[in-house]
């Protein structure tokens, strides 16, 4: 014969094998520093006004951040932020807050990204998944908006502190694991 066998207990059929544990970790390794890329941009991009904040160099950090947030509408909102704490220590409680106010309404649009952007990010780039915000951030942002108010005219102070607690309690209760368990209940 010409070396092929005719015993079909010799004959070999490939096997899908599903990936090892180390594979997996690997991947999801892989997948996490590249989700910190995009962070490591912005940080970079703010160094320079955070240092000048740092300094109590307030107007040239305003001015940075003000730059930076022309060059990039799609993130002005996180600029904004950014100078909210600027102006709050700089003593303009009001341009804090109108500037705490976009950036308040900026992370709520980003909040829930889509599927189609979050395969993008993990595809091809992470810069085009908007930021939304941690959950820490969302409850942050309210409660300098309270102090910034009362440090102003203090007229909206009881609704940016009620804001708090009902964001609070809205993330809160859209989270459920697979597991049925709502680990964010703890938040209480």
């Amino acid at each position: 014969m010409s070396g092929i066998a005719s015993d079909s207990s010799k004959c070999r059929v490939p096997v899908r094998r599903q990936c090892s544990p180390r594979a997996r970790a690997g991947l999801g390794l892989w997948l996490f520093v590249f989700a910190l890329c995009g962070c490591a941009t912005y940080d970079k991009k703010v160094a320079k006004a955070r240092e000048t904040y740092r300094a109590g160099a307030y107007d040239i950090s305003d001015q940075e951040l003000k730059g930076l947030a022309d060059d990039d509408e799609d993130a002005a909102y996180l600029y904004d932020l950014e100078r909210g704490m600027v102006k709050l220590a700089s003593g303009d409680p009001k341009g804090s807050q109108d500037l705490l106010v976009h950036g308040r309404d900026g992370l709520e649009a980003n909040y829930k990204s889509s599927f189609a952007q979050w395969m993008g990010a993990v595809l091809l780039d992470d810069t085009v998944l908007s930021y939304g915000g941690e959950d820490y951030e969302h409850i942050f942002v309210r409660a300098i908006l309270a102090i910034a108010n009362l440090l102003g005219d203090g007229r909206d102070a009881d609704a940016f502190a009620t804001q708090v607690i009902q964001r609070q309690i809205e993330i809160m209760e859209a989270y459920e694991g697979a597991n049925g368990k709502n680990p964010k209940q703890a938040y209480k």
